[in-house]
């Protein structure tokens, strides 16, 4: 992935909710003139066992990790309760998942429930709330090679062999 997880959300939202304004990170409470989306990562995690795999050849060793991100969507506006529920059918569509697969290799691994915010403020000041939290997961592959791989992990590998000799 060379994007960030909120950016992706983000152009998401943008290609999907056209007639929104999307921004990205987090809101800061002011009342807009009109409706708008603030989307940004709440919490990145490393999901199941990396995998590890050594290239002899290279002497370069690769850890593969299933990471997710999520992601936060304050949905601001009028009709912020429809269009938050409208997100939400989206994301659990295939139409969401197959616009985020092909154009950027990420999935969406789960989504929760919407909260309904708006009454958190002053109702008179601010816009109705609506927030949907959701998971984007995707591989990240780090490679190192061989003397970076033995530090990271802590220890060094050594040839017995060849330490043998030299004590002859």
């Amino acid at each position: 992935m060379t994007r960030a997880p909120d950016e992706i959300a983000c152009a998401l939202l943008n290609h999907f909710f056209s007639d929104y304004k999307v921004y990205r990170g987090y809101q800061n409470e002011v009342k807009y003139p009109n409706k708008y989306i603030v989307a940004a990562i709440t919490n990145t995690k490393a999901l199941g066992t990396p995998l590890n795999k050594y290239d002899p050849v290279k002497q370069i060793k690769t850890i593969s990790q299933l990471l997710g991100a999520d992601i936060q969507a304050d949905v601001y506006g009028e009709s912020a309760s429809v269009d938050a529920a409208k997100l939400q059918a989206l994301l659990w569509s295939d139409l969401a998942s197959n616009y985020l697969q092909e154009r950027f290799n990420v999935g969406v691994l789960q989504v929760q429930q919407i909260q309904n915010l708006t009454d958190t403020f002053d109702s008179e000041n601010y816009l109705p709330r609506y927030v949907i939290t959701f998971t984007l997961s995707y591989y990240s592959d780090t490679e190192y090679n061989q003397d970076s791989a033995n530090e990271l992990s802590g220890f060094k590998l050594h040839n017995i062999d060849v330490d043998f000799k030299s004590e002859e």
